[in-house]
């Protein structure tokens, strides 16, 4: 996963462990949404920092399971994302009514 999580981490291919290697923690947004299949994501925002998606397969913004992906910047420093309220810590997409979305099943 290319710059998975920070500064911290250099540009890399291969599997990062966010607990131990990365200084972002992320919190899903609601029990049970199923939040937490990671891939990185490149540099979305274009600030020179690898940014990564966080699926939630079963989460319901948008109807029974819609699903939802977030897209959560990575951080120059440690810090907690709440997936509740991305706020500039990046940003969520829905899908529709049993779609899914953020699996990648």
């Amino acid at each position: 996963m290319p710059g998975a999580a920070g500064a911290a981490l250099p540009q890399q291919s291969g599997t990062v462990d966010l607990l131990t290697q990365a200084n972002v923690r992320i919190d899903g947004a609601a029990a049970g949404n199923r939040a937490g299949q990671v891939a990185g994501a490149g540099d979305v925002n274009g600030d020179g920092v690898g940014d990564i998606l966080v699926g939630a397969a079963q989460a319901a913004n948008a109807g029974p399971n819609s699903g939802s992906a977030y897209v959560v910047f990575g951080q120059p420093s440690s810090t907690t994302v709440d997936l509740a309220s991305l706020g500039d810590h990046g940003f969520r997409i829905d899908g529709q009514q049993f779609d899914f979305a953020g699996s990648t099943l």
